[in-house]
């Protein structure tokens, strides 16, 4: 991938982000609205059902598009230090966490049913709110069953801190090794699920419980194909490298499909047979999206503010997919219809003030931290 690309921003990576999160937007308003149904529309078995559900993977195609940046940034050419690097990706994570987690706690506080987070978290001790808002804002909510996923959605945030934190010292490994450190990965799965049981000490069963409940060992596997993607593009001409994230991507996608056939391994969130075909057709949707649609505009914009765009339509759908029912009930439609109006009406409207709100935040509030963040100097 080439300098500008790099340093700049590519319309070609902004449309995989921007098809990653309407996957995602659209997972969650289809669970939304089937929660407000009066009775079950669709049962878990379902060939609809499981067909949508395969969208809650594009967070594993997030993790593959963060190993190649990553590895296109800081692949064996950069002089940055620990500490600037730190600094960069707690520019960009950090000040959107801080607030969102800030809001859940306030809203757990005063118990407000509207929030995505009700019902988590609450205790008459004054130290144990500042504790738990202490490990959440420090990415470590996942250690406590109550906080893993507070705010919404970040769990799948701690987990790519924890992506990061590897890839630092990992970072100019070979491919053998960085294949290595996948089956490491799984190695501590399996010794997690031993030791939550016959561990001796429960600090230790404990832990163990998190470490599976964090999940890295599942999706480790995708920043490390999308960094063996970017390896093997450079191998190619510039043309090669600049669309590397269409087509190299599908290498190593294939290479772990063949893995996760020959060893089933049983894991959450992350390294199966769904999550490595789904995120093959989101890059397949992603490509064609660039080749036919005459305008990226619309998967463009909503790849630039992905990352706010997350966090926010959790809080949008808990407020608008219950009003929307009610509005539709007055068709006095079947059930089945009310449930698809609501649907169709729930994710355009989610992402239009996702979009609203996500703007004004990039412009006055996330891109001026990242503006002090990539201004930290070396102590050396």
């Amino acid at each position: 991938m080439s300098a500008a690309l790099i340093q700049g921003r590519s319309a070609t990576l902004d449309v995989v982000r921007g098809t990653a999160i309407l996957a995602v937007v659209t997972i969650h308003s289809f669970q939304a609205s089937l929660a407000v149904q009066p009775s079950e529309v669709y049962s878990e078995s379902s060939k609809v059902f499981v067909g949508i559900s395969f969208l809650r993977f594009g967070v594993e195609l997030f993790y593959l598009l963060s190993g190649w940046l990553m590895f296109s940034i800081y692949r064996g050419k950069s002089s940055e230090t620990g500490l600037q690097y730190l600094a960069k990706r707690a520019g960009r994570i950090w000040p959107l966490w801080i607030v969102f987690t800030l809001i859940s706690f306030l809203t757990l506080a005063v118990q407000w049913h509207l929030s995505p987070v009700d019902g988590r978290f609450y205790s008459e001790s004054l130290f144990q709110w500042l504790l738990a808002i202490g490990m959440v804002i420090f990415f470590l909510g996942w250690l406590t069953p109550d906080l893993w996923n507070v705010p919404p959605g970040g769990w799948s945030i701690q987990v790519e801190i924890g992506h990061y934190s590897i890839f630092w010292f990992l970072r100019k490994s070979s491919e053998v090794l960085l294949l290595i450190s996948v089956l490491f990965g799984y190695g501590t799965y399996f010794v997690a699920r031993f030791l939550e049981v016959d561990a001796p000490w429960a600090p230790v069963q404990s832990l163990a419980e998190s470490w599976i409940r964090l999940g890295l060992f599942g999706t480790w596997p995708f920043f490390v194909a999308g960094g063996l993607a970017f390896m093997w593009s450079r191998k190619g001409n510039e043309e090669q490298i600049r669309s590397g994230v269409r087509t190299a991507m599908l290498r190593p996608l294939l290479l772990l499909a063949i893995a996760a056939t020959a060893w089933w391994v049983p894991i959450p969130y992350g390294m199966t047979y769904e999550a490595v075909f789904a995120c093959v057709i989101l890059l397949g949707v992603s490509w064609l999206t660039m080749k036919w649609s005459r305008s990226l505009l619309g998967m463009t914009s909503l790849g630039r503010y992905s990352y706010f765009i997350y966090f926010v339509h959790f809080w949008i759908l808990e407020l608008l997919v219950p009003r929307i029912y009610s509005l539709v009930e007055l068709f006095q439609l079947p059930t089945v219809f009310q449930f698809w109006l609501t649907l169709f009406i729930t994710i355009p409207l989610t992402l239009v003030v996702s979009l609203a709100l996500a703007i004004p935040s990039w412009r006055f509030f996330e891109s001026r931290w990242i503006g002090i963040s990539r201004h930290v100097k070396s102590k050396n």
